[in-house]
């Protein structure tokens, strides 16, 4: 076969992968789904870099602030024994050092408010069999012990969660800590007796409920949002599938704002006429 007619057959290939991605929906959302998952690592990976820099800003300016605490103390040293000249030298280097830090601490600054600390949770979702009077409701405490019971279709299920004993384990990201590394490796023993002898407080029929199995993932969440529970929202338009937005949102109440940007959104004739369909 020549190399023309080698590339046109990947070409042919490539064409009737395009089409047949449009033909079948499925397809285009599975390859949107794996396009943010690797923007999801992107990101990640970007984030861990902005901090390792922030870190290597921050150790470089408290040297240079030592060093500068070290040449005063030299100088008064100096001084103290009658010999200005070397007190003389010992403030040069100090004002040297100062100089520096001087030049570092913006940038330093301006590192430091870009960069989003993120905590790393193992978290588990216990999956109940709910009872008769708790078929088909979703019941969510907001304040106090926090917990949530909702459906879950997939499994025919509910999913128990509680403030307390949702999480496993946390720790701070940090570079070279592979989050999936450290949920492979927990024992997951599940918490679902606590989670439902805190819950049956407010809700007795939890009793009743039959546990079946735990799902067990990581959770990411911003240290700076600890204090308020504050969750930010992803809202992304897909480049190629007409209609699909991808929304990461964590909060309930981020539904109205999910309507707003959507309200805002211009539509097509045609991508009405495809979402009608």
């Amino acid at each position: 076969m020549s190399i023309f007619s080698r590339i046109f057959k990947i070409g042919q290939a490539s064409a009737n992968q395009v089409v047949e991605r449009f033909e079948k929906p499925e397809l285009m959302l599975e390859q949107a789904i794996a396009d943010k998952e690797k923007q999801i690592r992107e990101v990640k990976q970007s984030v861990q870099q902005v901090i390792a820099t922030e870190r290597q800003t921050k150790a470089q300016l408290e040297k240079e602030k030592a060093e500068k605490f070290q040449w005063e103390q030299k100088a008064e040293a100096a001084m103290r024994s009658g010999r200005e000249d070397l007190a003389v030298k010992a403030l040069e280097r100090a004002s040297e050092h100062e100089s520096r830090a001087a030049s570092l601490e913006p940038s330093w600054q301006s590192q430091q408010s870009s960069v989003a600390e993120l905590k790393q949770e193992v978290t588990e979702m216990a999956l109940m069999q709910a009872p008769p009077v708790l078929q088909g409701l979703g019941i969510t405490v907001m304040d106090g012990p926090f917990f949530s019971m909702m459906p879950f279709p997939a499994r025919g299920l509910h999913t128990l969660s509680h403030v307390r004993y949702t999480p496993h384990l946390h720790w701070k990201d940090e570079p070279g800590i592979d989050p999936y590394q450290k949920l492979a490796s927990h024992g997951r023993a599940t918490h679902v007796d606590r989670m439902v002898r805190d819950v049956s407080r407010y809700l007795p029929a939890v009793r009743d409920a039959k546990y079946v199995d735990s799902l067990f993932e990581v959770k990411t969440v911003l240290v700076k949002n600890e204090g308020d529970d504050g969750r930010p929202i992803l809202f992304e338009k897909h480049p190629e599938l007409p209609g699909c937005y991808s929304v990461l949102g964590g909060k309930i109440d981020n539904i109205y704002d999910i309507l707003e940007k959507l309200d805002a959104e211009e539509f097509s004739v045609g991508q009405l006429q495809e979402q009608s369909g």
